[in-house]
């Protein structure tokens, strides 16, 4: 039973690494996804103001 609970306990910490690392991805990816359309944007109006 001790065996069983320590298997599950490391289970749940390897699961919720995991799940840290799975959001912490997503929200980089959501960040710099937002920043590259915000530099785009930044681009293209510069340009229509340029030219």
């Amino acid at each position: 039973m001790f065996i069983l609970y320590i298997f599950f306990s490391a289970f749940g910490f390897c699961f919720s690494l995991k799940f840290f690392f799975f959001k912490l991805i997503l929200t980089f990816f959501f960040f710099f996804q937002n920043t590259f359309l915000l530099f785009l944007s930044i681009c293209v109006s510069l340009n229509i103001t340029f030219f």
